[in-house]
């Protein structure tokens, strides 16, 4: 299942960097209060690369289905 999702995020890496950006923005503004500050941004890195890869995974599954 991981490497699965993993597959997928490298064969669809531009989708997946843009799905990333309007996570990561989302997450400042509506988790983080807005903030900007490069602290901020690196503590949100991880697990929006995360739900990301799950995003860009489940929608390249449901769209081959």
């Amino acid at each position: 299942m991981i490497m699965d999702i993993i597959k997928s995020v490298f064969k669809n890496f531009q989708t997946f960097l843009v799905v990333w950006a309007v996570v990561l923005i989302a997450n400042q503004l509506l988790i983080f209060s807005g903030c900007m500050k490069s602290y901020c941004i690196l503590a949100a890195l991880p697990h929006t690369g995360i739900i990301s890869m799950l995003i860009v995974h489940f929608i390249i599954n449901e769209k081959k289905d």
